[in-house]
This record gives structure tokens, C-alpha cells and sequence, in this order.
């Protein structure tokens, strides 16, 4: 209600995950906190409250009141865009490589002054990872239940990959789709209502 009232031009809500059991939440090694079913409630009730308020859903937990707003950096990441980070731990994407720079901040300066990239660990990404890091961004980072062009841009893909996204994924497409995680319409390919609350388990499907 008060984000309603200040009507910010971004908003980002998070689900809370007590991932490593650390805190004084975590009760014991059977309980998880908050419920599966108390978290899915609360995404529901932030999505419901943000779209009657007005604003447009661009991702699973994130809404804009304008398009002038667009999160940019995530829209050109989920287009195949590259991107150089400089800093400890940032993640960069540049010519079909993946990498990750120290996480150290004393091992990344040592690194530099001795004239060598402060990189942690890469990849190269061959063709099909390619394609699945395009269509884990396009899903995770541009679908939303009110938006117009968000999700895989099926033209897009066919223009930088040479091949239909309906040959290359086909059978997951199809079981996706059956089970109603996707809206697979004439151009884009989104998460639909059901997929928006259970976006990592929906891409898993695209992992080896």
C-alpha cells in the first residue's frame, strides 16, 4: 500500500529464501521458511496489487509505472547483448564467452598489477548453450503478464541462430506449454500467469 501511495517508477519485490539455514528463521533441517505455498501467495498478491495499481510487469518480481522506465541492462541482456563488468565478481558476456571475475578482492588487484585479467573462471559457449542462454534471459528477464514484445522473440532468434526456435526446442516447448508455463503465442514466447510464479523451475527444463 505505501509503494502504491509513493508510486515509485521501478519496482523490484524479492522472494525471501533462507538458502544457506543461517539465520534465526531456519527452525530445523525438515522446515523451509517462509512455506512453498505462504511464498506463492505473497508473489500472487505483489503481482495482483502492482497490475491493478497501473504499473507493467517487464519480469516475474519486477514492474515499471512507464516504458520510459524499461530496466535497459536486462533487456539488452536477454537480446544477446555482450557485456564487459569491471569489479570484483562481475559477470560479463563477450563474444560467445561467459565469465566471471575474482571474487577476491585482494587476488583480483594482484592479478591487475601483474598485468593479467583478474578472471575467475569462464566458458566459451558453444551453439546450443547459446541458444538455452537466450532462452533462459528472454523468459526470466522480459516476460510479464501485461507487457507488449516480452519473452523469446522467435524472429530474433531465427535471425542470430539460423534456426526456427519451434525446431530447435520442440519437445520442450511442448511440454511446457501442456503444462501451462508458457504462452507460446504467433511471435513471442512468455511465461504466462503460472510460469511468472515458478520461473526457475520453467527454465530448468531448458538445462542438461
Amino acid at each position: 500500500d505505501i509503494v502504491e501511495e509513493l508510486s515509485p517508477a521501478n519496482v523490484t519485490f524479492y522472494p525471501y529464501s533462507d538458502s544457506f539455514g543461517k539465520t534465526i528463521m531456519h527452525r530445523s533441517p525438515n522446515e523451509v521458511f517462509p512455506p512453498t505455498e505462504d511464498k506463492l501467495l505473497m508473489h500472487v498478491m505483489a503481482m495482483e496489487k502492482f497490475l491493478e495499481a497501473g504499473y507493467i510487469q517487464t519480469s516475474p518480481y519486477q514492474f515499471i509505472s512507464s516504458q520510459k522506465y524499461t530496466y535497459k541492462h536486462q533487456e539488452h541482456k536477454a537480446r544477446n547483448g555482450e557485456i564487459c563488468a569491471f569489479g570484483v565478481s562481475g559477470h560479463s558476456y563477450f563474444r560467445n564467452y561467459d565469465y566471471h571475475n575474482q571474487r577476491s578482492l585482494v587476488k583480483y588487484i594482484n592479478l591487475l598489477e601483474k598485468g593479467r585479467l583478474p578472471v575467475e573462471k569462464g566458458h566459451c559457449l558453444n551453439k546450443d548453450e547459446q541458444m538455452t542462454r537466450f532462452i533462459i534471459y528472454g523468459l526470466q528477464k522480459t516476460s510479464g503478464l501485461n507487457r507488449k514484445f516480452g519473452g523469446i522473440d522467435k524472429i530474433f532468434f531465427k535471425k542470430i541462430f539460423k534456426i526456427s526456435l519451434k525446431y530447435a526446442f520442440k519437445d520442450k516447448l511442448r511440454k511446457l506449454d501442456k503444462l501451462g508455463l508458457i504462452s507460446n503465442l504467433k511471435r513471442y514466447v512468455s511465461l504466462s500467469y503460472k510460469g511468472l510464479l515458478y520461473p526457475v523451475e520453467t527454465v530448468l527444463f531448458f538445462y542438461s
